[in-house]
Parts: structure tokens; sequence; C-alpha cells
């Protein structure tokens, strides 16, 4: 071999190591989202009598007019931890008048007990319909920090006319660099 091939071959090893190196921390940066089954929340005590669920759904049991409200831990993962906006989406089934489910991301700062809203989601925002639907906000500004607070999503899953049909069957939150600025 030829120390000119030799230089050549060290060059495109050496650049294709770079290559790999570069795409595996790409991978590590991309959005790992918080997810959630609705099913898998803890649910008010006072609402433990009327919560229904059905595989990874959660509902209103009955056909009475009734609101549960369940809660969920949002633990940090790669990408809830970085980014200048949050997005909170939702799998969830609402049919119209007489039914909402509302979603509502909190922080609660670990050093002085306040409480923040960050985000919420309205179901009565998009259209309705019985069969599932995914819908997401964006909210631009906050950042989420572990290091000082405490972050759960507070469901509101209530019926006001009786028969209403409605269910919430999946979380998702992350963040990103998705707003200016």
């Amino acid at each position: 071999m030829t120390s000119l091939f030799r230089s050549r071959m060290r060059r495109t090893v050496e650049a294709l190591v770079t290559l790999a190196l570069v795409a595996s921390a790409a991978r590590t940066v991309s959005a790992q989202p918080w997810t959630s089954v609705g099913s898998a929340g803890t649910v008010d005590e006072a609402d433990a009598g009327v919560v229904g669920f059905s595989l990874s759904e959660v509902t209103v049991r009955g056909t009475a007019p009734e609101a549960v409200v369940i809660r969920y831990n949002v633990i940090p993962v790669p990408g809830v931890v970085v980014g200048n906006s949050v997005i909170l989406a939702a799998r969830y089934r609402d049919s119209g008048a007489g039914s909402r489910i509302t979603l509502i991301l909190r922080g609660k700062s670990i050093n002085n007990n306040a409480n923040t809203t960050i985000a919420t989601l309205n179901s009565d925002a998009f259209p309705q319909n019985v069969n599932p639907q995914t819908r997401s906000v964006l909210v631009c500004g906050p950042t989420l920090d572990f290091e000082n607070n405490a972050y759960y999503i507070e469901a509101i899953v209530s019926r006001s006319t009786a028969g209403a049909l409605l269910g919430l069957s999946n979380l998702k939150l992350f963040t990103g660099f998705f707003c200016e600025g």
C-alpha cells in the first residue's frame, strides 16, 4: 500500500467515525416525550366511585352528570428538559355539548410550594367527535426546571349532560425550540 492510499483511507475512516458520532449525538438530542395512558393516573379520592377504566381509557362511569379528577406525575425524560416551549397533547373522545376534557400542566415549586399553571388543553376548543381524536396546544416561553419544581398534569373529565360520551386515552408532553426567541 502506498502512503497516499493509507492517508486517504485513514481520513475516510476518521470521517465515518465522526459522522457516526454526530448521528448518535443527534439521536440523543431529539425529542423523547413524556407519555402516559389515561388509565395510569392517580384518581382523586373523592372521585373513586365514579371513575371508570376501559383498557387504557379513563371515563366517567354511568350516565349521570359527574366530573372526575385524575393526576399524572411528570418525570424528566430527555424530551421534556430542553427548549423554549411546551406541547401538551391528548387523545380523547368528546361527544360535544355536555362533556369536556381539560388537561392542565402544573408546576409545584420545591422551594416555596407555589403552584404554576404552564399549559391548558380544553377539548371544547376543538371540534367535538365521539370517535377518538388527538389534539395539542403549544405554549411559548416556559421551560421545565425539574431541579426546582415537580410537575403533574391534572385531567378533569366531566359530563354535565346525561349520556354524553367521553374518555381520555393518552397524554403526551414534550418541549422543544418551536417558538422564536
